[in-house]
Protein backbone atom coordinates (compact mmCIF):
# COMPACT_ATOMS: atom_id res chain seq x y z
CA UNK A 1 0.00 0.00 0.00
CA UNK A 2 3.03 1.84 0.41
CA UNK A 3 3.95 4.82 2.78
CA UNK A 4 0.84 7.69 3.38
CA UNK A 5 2.59 9.57 5.71
CA UNK A 6 5.47 10.62 7.65
CA UNK A 7 4.21 7.83 11.16
CA UNK A 8 3.93 5.15 8.47
CA UNK A 9 7.78 5.17 8.13
CA UNK A 10 10.19 3.18 10.34
CA UNK A 11 12.10 6.03 11.37
CA UNK A 12 9.57 7.88 12.92
CA UNK A 13 7.84 5.22 14.89
CA UNK A 14 11.29 4.20 15.91
CA UNK A 15 11.77 8.11 17.21
CA UNK A 16 8.26 8.38 18.82
CA UNK A 17 8.97 5.65 20.85
CA UNK A 18 12.11 6.61 22.48
CA UNK A 19 10.86 9.96 22.82
CA UNK A 20 8.06 8.51 24.93
CA UNK A 21 10.79 6.64 26.79
CA UNK A 22 12.32 9.39 26.83
CA UNK A 23 9.28 11.30 28.92
CA UNK A 24 9.26 8.53 31.58
CA UNK A 25 12.46 8.40 32.35
CA UNK A 26 12.06 12.69 32.80
CA UNK A 27 9.54 12.07 35.15
CA UNK A 28 12.05 10.91 37.64
CA UNK A 29 14.43 13.72 37.30
CA UNK A 30 15.23 15.79 40.63
CA UNK A 31 12.07 18.42 40.94
CA UNK A 32 14.64 21.52 40.70
CA UNK A 33 15.33 20.19 37.22
CA UNK A 34 12.05 20.53 36.06
CA UNK A 35 11.91 23.58 34.11
CA UNK A 36 15.55 23.30 33.01
CA UNK A 37 17.22 19.98 32.03
CA UNK A 38 13.60 18.05 32.03
CA UNK A 39 11.76 20.15 29.44
CA UNK A 40 14.89 20.56 27.17
CA UNK A 41 15.39 17.19 26.63
CA UNK A 42 11.47 16.30 26.36
CA UNK A 43 11.51 19.14 23.91
CA UNK A 44 14.53 18.39 21.63
CA UNK A 45 13.41 14.23 22.58
CA UNK A 46 9.80 15.44 20.39
CA UNK A 47 11.90 17.25 17.55
CA UNK A 48 12.67 14.28 15.31
CA UNK A 49 8.96 13.32 14.80
CA UNK A 50 7.73 16.57 14.93
CA UNK A 51 11.01 17.46 11.52
CA UNK A 52 10.15 14.30 9.95
CA UNK A 53 6.12 15.36 10.05
CA UNK A 54 7.56 18.74 8.82
CA UNK A 55 9.12 17.56 5.80
CA UNK A 56 6.38 15.17 5.21
CA UNK A 57 3.66 17.82 5.06
CA UNK A 58 3.43 19.71 1.52
CA UNK A 59 4.83 23.00 1.83
CA UNK A 60 1.53 25.38 2.39
CA UNK A 61 2.09 29.58 2.25
CA UNK A 62 0.74 31.54 5.23
CA UNK A 63 0.52 28.42 7.50
CA UNK A 64 3.05 27.13 10.36
CA UNK A 65 3.33 23.56 9.86
CA UNK A 66 5.59 23.13 12.53
CA UNK A 67 2.96 24.45 14.97
CA UNK A 68 0.50 22.16 13.32
CA UNK A 69 2.33 18.72 14.28
CA UNK A 70 3.63 20.49 17.41
CA UNK A 71 0.58 20.81 18.56
CA UNK A 72 -0.56 17.14 17.38
CA UNK A 73 2.12 15.60 18.87
CA UNK A 74 1.81 17.51 22.62
CA UNK A 75 -1.61 16.49 22.30
CA UNK A 76 -1.04 12.52 21.40
CA UNK A 77 1.43 12.86 24.26
CA UNK A 78 -1.13 13.84 26.64
CA UNK A 79 -3.53 10.90 25.63
CA UNK A 80 -0.83 8.45 25.86
CA UNK A 81 0.26 9.60 29.47
CA UNK A 82 -3.61 9.78 30.67
CA UNK A 83 -4.21 13.12 31.54
CA UNK A 84 -4.10 17.11 30.15
CA UNK A 85 -0.50 17.55 31.57
CA UNK A 86 2.59 16.35 30.60
CA UNK A 87 3.59 16.28 34.08
CA UNK A 88 1.87 13.70 35.29
CA UNK A 89 3.36 10.88 37.04
CA UNK A 90 1.21 8.26 35.93
CA UNK A 91 2.21 6.07 32.52
CA UNK A 92 -0.21 3.95 30.78
CA UNK A 93 1.65 4.24 27.35
CA UNK A 94 0.88 1.72 24.75
CA UNK A 95 2.60 1.36 21.56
Amino acid sequence: MGVQSAKDLIVYQKAYKLAMHIFDISKKFPDEERYALTSQIRRSSRSVCLNLREAWLPARRGVNVLCICNREYQNKTKKRVGTGSLSSQSSNHKP
